[in-house]
């Protein structure tokens, strides 16, 4: 259900539903290749084309094409109780990293541990295009992104808890700088079926100030409709003064097992940045491997008093 480890808000319905959730997402056991007894292996290819159109005179018109993200995930089992992941990507530029590399532990009665290099729990909106609803992100807030750490959770059917201790709760910030680490704080609450919700919290140590995100959401999900909304509230954000706050609200459709529609508006109200924006994107899927979608996306600027238009078609091959 969530992506990846702690895992963004990701839950896929309709298009982006039984066949995104389980033929994308590589974090699928249906799209696991079994390399040994233990080890197995899934990954995705991610390619874009597009314009942009901004009444920025500085901005003008772009246009991209070409490959976008190539990504390999290995997991490894080495009982119930234990497994580990590596994932090495590739992402346009022609720049390598190793995204994640982490193991878990379940100690028994709802208790796990994390160390290693993980995602952040934050945020509604997942890392990988593999588990997005449409191409591009909201512009509600920025995500905290992979950190290394440890995180501790528990879950039970009803409610979940997890709190971590990292060094770089967003990319650019103290990375491995152990007199400036951050935390993150969350608790998951599904009472009934279908719907989720989880608050979370993140903070950084910058030294004469803390880098701060409030984050909630929820969803809730019935047949092949899917619903949700977010709220962040932010503050230090490029100094000890900036602060603001913003939102979002998605629905996703699903008209067959094929064919499916995300409609999204999200909005950002900040010292420093101000902005909203409305997308729409229907999404297909053509075989277990391959979907695409096409998106139309519409973007108002309050500083500059300008908007910008740009639509984008995605293909994603997955293994």
């Amino acid at each position: 259900m969530n992506k990846k480890y702690s895992g963004k808000g990701c839950l896929q319905t309709g298009v982006m539903a039984a066949a995104m959730a389980s033929i994308l997402s590589p974090a699928s056991s249906n799209a696991e290749i079994l390399i040994s007894e233990n080890l197995s292996l899934t990954g995705f290819v991610d390619m874009s084309a597009g314009s942009t159109d901004s009444d920025d005179p500085e901005v003008g018109t772009t246009e991209w094409y070409g490959l976008d993200q190539f990504e390999l995930d290995f997991m490894y089992e080495y009982d119930p109780s234990l497994n580990a992941r590596v994932d090495i990507n590739w992402l346009s530029g022609d720049k390598v990293d190793l995204e994640q590399a982490f193991f878990t532990y379940s100690m028994g009665n709802g208790f796990s541990v994390t160390a290693g290099r993980f995602l952040s729990a934050v945020g509604w909106e997942a890392a990988e295009p593999v588990d997005m609803y449409q191409y591009s992100y909201a512009t509600s807030v920025k995500y905290p992104g992979y950190h290394n750490g440890i995180g501790l959770s528990y879950d039970t059917e009803m409610f979940g808890l997890y709190g971590s201790l990292i060094d770089d709760i967003w990319a650019e910030d103290t990375v491995g700088d152990a007199d400036k680490l951050g935390y993150e704080l969350q608790l998951t609450l599904t009472p009934v079926e279908g719907f989720t919700s989880k608050i979370q919290y993140a903070s950084q140590d910058k030294g004469a100030y803390d880098k701060e995100l409030f984050n909630v959401w929820a969803s809730y999900e019935i047949g092949s409709l899917l619903l949700a909304a977010e709220f962040d509230s932010y503050d230090g954000w490029g100094g000890p003064d900036v602060d603001g706050n913003g939102w979002l609200v998605m629905g996703n459709y699903g008209f067959t097992d094929n064919l499916g529609l995300t409609l999204r508006y999200s909005e950002n109200d900040g010292d420093d940045y101000e902005a909203s924006d409305f997308t729409i994107s229907p999404g297909y899927v053509f075989t277990d491997n391959i979907a695409g979608l096409i998106e139309y996306k519409h973007t108002d600027y309050d500083e500059g008093g300008y908007d910008e238009d740009s639509i984008a078609v995605e293909f994603l091959f997955t293994f």
